[in-house]
């Protein structure tokens, strides 16, 4: 049989896999660590946000539906209302009366769900302190996994003479 095979279950080399001798070292150890309860830690925080930002959303979504309710309950009558009072105190017609009663009802509406959409953005606001956290927990776990065994000198090099850049095609 072939050496670079595997043998009777256990990997080249007939250490076991998953077995005592394949714990990291540790400073890797250490590292693996802190990225979970770094990772934890952000979770925590994301369902603190969740908490806040249902919280803010529930009062958000019962203003919607009540709002909604009573437009829709008062606002005909309301607008018929209007249109009537137009027509005899202006001596409108009708149909132009009414017709400025329903532009009076969607400037109202168009400003009820401006309030709504406004309450719900700061609703969604509250996720920007977990993002923030997050972009920062991840830069720092790029910078300790960056590698330091380049120096200085071979970035310089590097910078100075630098590989040739053939075209594609």
């Amino acid at each position: 049989m072939n050496a670079s095979h595997p043998q009777n279950g256990q990997p080249h080399g007939g250490r076991a896999s998953g077995s005592q001798t394949d714990k990291p070292s540790g400073a890797f150890a250490s590292l693996a660590h802190d990225a979970l309860e770094l990772g934890e830690l952000q979770l925590r925080l994301a369902k603190l946000d969740a908490v806040e930002n249902a919280r803010k959303l529930r009062s958000t979504a019962i203003l919607a539906v009540v709002g909604t309710l009573t437009l829709m309950a008062a606002l005909p009558v309301a607008l018929f209302s209007l249109g009537e009072w137009l027509a005899v105190q202006y001596d409108w017609t009708r149909a132009s009366a009414l017709f400025a009663a329903a532009g009076c009802g969607l400037i109202a509406s168009g400003l009820l769900f401006g309030f709504a959409y406004y309450k719900l953005r700061q609703g969604f606001a509250t996720w920007q302190r977990s993002t923030e956290e997050l972009q920062q927990n991840i830069q720092w776990l790029k910078q300790t996994l960056k590698p330091s065994d380049q120096s200085a000198s071979s970035i310089a090099k590097s910078k100075n003479n630098p590989e040739p850049n053939y075209p594609l095609c």
